[in-house]
């Protein structure tokens, strides 16, 4: 039996956690391994401790080599790593230099913990490949997204993970790669985010071996439990910036995400650095502050990870591409209109459409009566997102709103917030009427602008000009309707908007008059895309993909609205688009009825509908 060549990687600071890694590797394994360290600054006392391991274990051998980073890495930028990752993530790539005669070898971070006999891994047969590594199971179309646009990746590539891997040595060395490495770091430097896992990714674009999930178990893979039992059977990997050491076992069991940190420990004590390792997290506080913060972790990732039934099923990326992320917003009295706008969009979009609904109170079964769409289209998807509006909205004051503007409205500025991993997504309003494919819509540049609008072209320009006055806004500005909005959520999200139109909001709120659309105008004002009006039509005078029926009176309330200058009623244009797609929902008698009752309980409006519809009044 072959011994096997594994390769660490560390500086002072992580000595302990190469001994804990080592540790678990010789409990599990029957060959005799021998290990690397390439040594970043290893104190001659962290030395000794990590050697002592051979009064436990007699199956392996150690040597140190010495890596001057200052010399071999003289030509890297670093600047832009995570805040967790230092200059020696790159030590690996000079592996098949330091030891040219070996055939193939392993290299491990030592964040890990393995619990199987090492060998099996280290015994997978490479064929051509120069390199086997484990992808990641990646949800986040934001990761997705990033991998093509930034790094170049093709669609097929599946991104993996550079904590475990195993490289054909003497192949790495023939063609030069380390050459590449350099050369990748030069070119991408100002895109990289994983360092080194993103410069392996580019070079060996779809093309390296994949290995089982179960040599690379990460954090991401046991927020569910089945899939954490299925996988994690030879090596489990404690990545991301909190690490196991910083967690006292005892701790443990009050965080669903930290459930599986007396592997670590267990091996740890193995260790001569155990009790040093014990009395840095000894701190009640500190680890109670630390189990809070992976709760938050948790959280965000909890409805990434409702998206996949498990880490077999990764959705294609070219089939990712070209899903549109649609939000609405309403509460159970417009579900219906949910649902209208819906069938439209779906009857001329060719793309699939995933519909992501800020639930304000829709009952069970106007959500049944919403989803029977799928029955007449194959395009789309829809999940409904409970918004507690009392508790989003605790600050909000808006008792100067409008009428028939409520609450609910402000809902559009949590959007980015709730889906972390949409990466551009559309709003609409629900008396919206789509006309057109709507990823005529979708695909329009930002052009670096955080969200794209269609600026007001109110019917009431007077109004409008005492809007901007009462809200201290230039008289020259595009002020926007918020109706239909095309969204960066990344850049929202990184800009902490949310937050900021809540301030907003607060220091203007005796002055709004419209709500969260004066808000957005105010911190939007004249820095926003502006996009052609034909994508948020609101009197029909011209050509449009999607036409708004703007204002106080709905068409399915009356087929007018009230003309500003002569305070007459005018037909409401469109009706019919309106009714069309009305009339194939499982809402069409019950939006009949809503219009009969309007108008039954306003005489004079039933009057203005009798006389638009005889073309009295034009």
């Amino acid at each position: 039996m072959r011994n096997i060549p594994i390769f660490l990687s560390s500086d002072n600071n992580y000595a302990p956690f190469v001994a804990t890694t080592i540790a678990s590797i010789c409990d599990n394994t029957k060959a005799f391994c021998d290990f690397y360290i390439l040594d970043g600054g290893i104190s001659r006392k962290n030395k000794e401790n990590i050697k002592k391991l051979k009064m436990r274990f007699k199956n392996f051998s150690i040597e140190f080599l010495s890596i001057n980073q200052e010399v071999e890495f003289k030509n890297i930028e670093y600047k832009n790593f995570s805040k967790y990752i230092s200059i020696s993530t790159y030590n690996r790539f000079l592996i098949p230099r330091l030891k040219p005669k070996l055939d193939k070898i392993l290299y491990l971070d030592v964040d890990i913990i393995v619990k199987n006999d090492i060998s099996e891994l280290y015994n997978t047969d490479l064929k051509d490949y120069l390199l086997a590594a484990v992808p990641e199971n990646i949800t986040s179309s934001l990761d997705r997204l990033r991998y093509t646009r930034d790094l170049n990746l093709s669609i097929e590539h599946k991104y993996f993970n550079a904590g475990v891997l195993l490289i054909n040595n003497r192949q790495w060395l023939i063609q030069d790669v380390l050459k590449d490495v350099f050369n990748t770091e030069h070119r991408y430097r100002n895109k990289l985010k994983l360092a080194d896992q993103d410069i392996l990714n580019i070079i060996f674009n779809n093309n390296y071996k994949e290995l089982s999930a179960k040599y690379n178990v990460l954090n991401e893979d046991v927020y569910c439990e089945a899939p954490y039992k299925e996988l994690c059977s030879c090596i489990r990997h404690f990545n991301g910036p909190l690490k196991p050491w910083a967690i006292n076992e005892k701790y443990s069991k009050k965080s669903y995400m930290v459930r599986h940190i007396s592997e670590f420990w267990k091996y740890a004590q193995m260790t001569s650095f155990y009790n040093e390792l014990l009395d840095k997290c000894n701190d009640p506080k500190q680890q109670e502050e630390i189990i809070r913060k992976l709760h938050l972790e948790f959280m965000v990732h909890k409805r990434v990870l409702a998206l996949t039934e498990n880490r077999a099923k990764r959705k294609d990326l070219q089939e990712v591409a070209h899903k549109i992320p649609i939000f609405l917003s309403s509460d159970n009295n417009y579900a219906p209109f949910v649902a209208t706008t819906i069938a439209s969009v779906c009857d001329n979009t060719k793309s699939f459409c995933d519909f992501y609904i800020l639930d304000g109170g829709i009952s069970e079964e106007n959500q049944e009566k919403i989803c029977s769409l799928k029955k007449q289209f194959g395009n789309f998807s829809i999940e409904f997102i409970k918004i507690d509006l009392e508790k989003e909205f605790c600050s909000i004051d808006y008792k100067n709103e409008c009428s028939y503007v409520s609450m609910s409205t402000y809902n559009r500025f949590l959007i980015p917030l709730l889906k972390q991993e949409i990466n551009k997504a559309i709003y609409l309003d629900v008396d919206v009427i789509v006309a057109g494919d709507i990823n005529e819509f979708y695909k329009q540049p930002l052009n670096g602008h955080l969200i794209g609008a269609i600026p007001d072209l109110c019917r009431n320009y007077e109004f409008l000009n005492n809007v901007k006055e009462w809200v201290g806004l230039k008289l020259d500005s595009k002020y926007f309707n918020a109706g239909v909005l095309l969204i960066d959520c990344q850049k929202w999200r990184e800009n902490d908007i949310t937050n900021k139109l809540f301030d907003v909001e607060k220091k203007y709120r005796e002055k709004l008059r419209m709500a969260d659309q004066d808000v957005l105008n105010i911190y939007f004002e004249n820095d926003y895309e502006m996009f052609n009006e034909m994508f948020n039509e609101q009197d029909a005078s011209g050509d449009f993909i999607i036409r708004h029926f703007s204002g106080s009176i709905k068409p399915w309330q009356a087929d007018f609205y009230i003309h500003s200058k002569t305070k007459r009623p005018c037909k409401t244009a469109n009706l019919d688009l309106f009714w069309k797609y009305a009339k194939i929902t499982s809402f069409y008698e019950q939006i009949c009825c809503i219009k009969e009752q309007y108008l039954t309980s306003n005489l004079l409006y039933k009057r203005f509908n009798a006389v638009v519809n005889k073309g009295v009044i034009k």
